[in-house]
């Protein structure tokens, strides 16, 4: 006689084995067969044993903010293709929402991402905020020479020359969008105006700084840093010259530099755009950033002008910001939804629509833990329980106590976002070594990692797994 039997799990009980308990032993007859026709579980393995494979049809999301509690813009970010562990995954995420949610308009979004309780965890800031023109008082400080004037509204070099930076004890300029903007009043020969990122404990830059130089022989030529941030910059010449009231922009986000002069009549005279070029500098207590510094020669002057910045009291161990509402979308530029890459960082199908978070910075975590793709080639069912043991091996170089082994899954197609989803039209049939009819009340399922595991540990799942045998005899 045939016999179906349906075996249901349940994590919230034990998410490593599927433990059923019959109110009526089940009669196995002498010499029957037992076959896997179907099985359906969201395999929930550890997060360092599990791969987040990012390809060309999973990469992109949407991450923006709310501006003025109204108007929603949001911006297409793109991960690198690649085989990423979860750290990796979280920080390439990190990554692609600054490169996409930070642009020249310089809406000054800064995102962090990390892993709490192996949860996806997104930190947002929103900095844009401006020094009030030129100030000495509390953010600008004089380091060389005299100014003959600094007010509100210019800059103007003492008899010697000047050097002034925005005072790192107070301002931090924001990890990836940085905006400086002046109107070159006099600036010929030796007018330097770079970003340096700086040290944990006072105000000395380490050797990484980026920005606009303009040499003895009145040219512009951009500064670029060391790409290993420990030696001196290279130069890049912009192929223009200093001219009076020439205005000068420069804005950095995601690692991108933009440089752009233009003339007094605003037509734009010189520019220089290049991903990849400025250094991470990390939000991190007691560290002071990046500041601004500003070098003019014995006659130069500088008007209108500012730089974004971040506040904080030099007490403080956190950096304070505006207030942030945020914005997480899992489409595709084509509005598509992504549903592995939500899946991948545990919003599931709740990633489709937008996800709003608010806060100072803004804080978002996923629901779920970051779920990624089985690590190993393939995965093992093994059903424990019935008379005898059945005619399969595993054939793992790592010794395993008996695993009883119903079907091996070798194409993890049917795997989709840990998803295992298995219906097996033409089943095939194991044999079972009872040589007498056998009463059963208890079966045990596990899903085991087909390269054998020293500990015999199985692989965790969520929910209510199910597992459908075929008994012939």
């Amino acid at each position: 006689m045939v016999k179906l039997i349906r075996l249901q799990g349940d994590a919230d009980v034990n998410n490593e084995e599927i433990r059923n308990t019959f109110k009526q032993p089940i009669l196995i007859q002498p010499n029957s067969k037992v076959a896997l026709v179907g099985a359906s579980a969201l395999l929930q393995d550890e997060i360092v044993n599990e791969n987040f494979i990012i390809g060309n049809s999973n990469k992109y999301f949407k991450i923006g903010s709310i501006i003025d509690n109204q108007v929603k813009k949001i911006y297409n970010a793109e991960i690198t293709p690649g085989s990423y562990s979860a750290a990796q995954f979280v920080e390439q995420f990190g990554t692609a929402a600054n490169y996409a949610a930070t642009d020249a308009s310089a809406e000054f979004l800064q995102h962090q991402t990390s892993i709490i309780n192996n949860r996806f965890y997104l930190e947002t800031y929103n900095s844009s905020r401006r020094v009030p023109q030129y100030s000495t008082t509390a953010y600008w400080t004089v380091y060389d020479g005299s100014a003959s004037a600094i007010d509100t509204r210019s800059i103007t070099a003492g008899a010697a020359g000047i050097k002034i930076s925005m005072n790192p004890k107070t301002i931090s300029i924001p990890m990836f969008n940085n905006l400086f903007e002046t109107n070159l009043v006099n600036c010929s020969g030796g007018a330097v105006f770079a970003a340096c990122e700086c040290s944990k404990s006072n105000s000395v830059p380490v050797n990484t700084s980026w920005g606009l130089e303009i040499t003895a022989s009145n040219a512009y030529r951009a500064i670029i840093p060391d790409p290993e941030a420990d030696g001196p910059p290279s130069y890049i010449s912009l192929g223009q010259s200093w001219a009076a009231n020439d205005r000068l922009v420069m804005n950095t986000f995601g690692g991108r530099l933009v440089i752009r002069i233009l003339d007094a009549s605003a037509n734009l005279k010189a520019s220089y755009d290049e991903m990849g070029k400025i250094p991470r500098v990390l939000y991190e207590p007691n560290s002071y950033g990046v500041n601004w510094n500003i070098q003019l020669p014995a006659t130069g002057q500088i008007t209108d002008g500012y730089c974004s910045f971040l506040d904080r009291l030099p007490a403080e161990n956190t950096i304070g910001d505006t207030n942030t509402s945020g914005l997480l979308q899992f489409l595709t530029p084509t509005n598509t939804y992504n549903v592995m890459l939500a899946t991948f960082a545990g919003f599931g199908m709740n990633g489709s629509s937008m996800i709003p978070y608010k806060g100072n910075p803004a804080h978002l975590e996923a629901r779920e833990t970051l779920i990624g793709l089985a690590a190993y080639p393939g995965l093992l069912i093994s059903v424990d329980g019935l008379p005898g043991l059945l005619e399969s091996f595993d054939g793992s170089k790592d010794s395993r106590s008996q695993s009883n082994v119903v079907y091996v899954v070798n194409d993890l197609s049917v795997v989709t976002s840990n998803q295992l989803q298995l219906d097996i039209p033409a089943p095939f049939f194991l044999n079972l070594k009872n040589s007498t009819a056998v009463n059963i009340n208890e079966l045990r399922a596990r899903f085991l990692p087909s390269a054998g595991s020293l500990t015999n540990k199985a692989i965790t799942f969520s929910g209510k797994p199910t597992l459908t045998l075929l008994i012939d005899g």
